[in-house]
């Protein structure tokens, strides 16, 4: 039984169909993941969540109430400080 509905942002879509088949199955991977727990860190200062996916690229996610969507897949870490120092 799954804990959260995680739904994927038009962007994280996009993000995926750009992405090598084989990272894109890390990335599905820890998507299903999601569905039974809370993405591992919280951003302090905003209202995301990140969950690692290898060392290099990463999950960024929104959570409300039983609702968690999926908003960036990064390929890079390049990409994932770019945002970070966004917000």
């Amino acid at each position: 039984m799954s804990t959260y509905n995680v739904i994927l942002a038009d962007r994280a879509r996009e993000e995926l169909k750009k992405t090598p088949s084989n990272l894109q199955l890390l990335f599905l991977k820890h998507i299903k993941k999601l569905e039974d727990h809370v993405p591992g860190k919280h951003l302090g200062h905003s209202k995301y969540f990140i969950e690692k996916v290898t060392d290099s690229t990463r999950i960024a996610c929104e959570l409300e109430n039983d609702t968690i969507k999926v908003i960036h897949c990064f390929k890079t870490h390049k990409e994932y400080e770019d945002w970070y120092r966004s917000l």
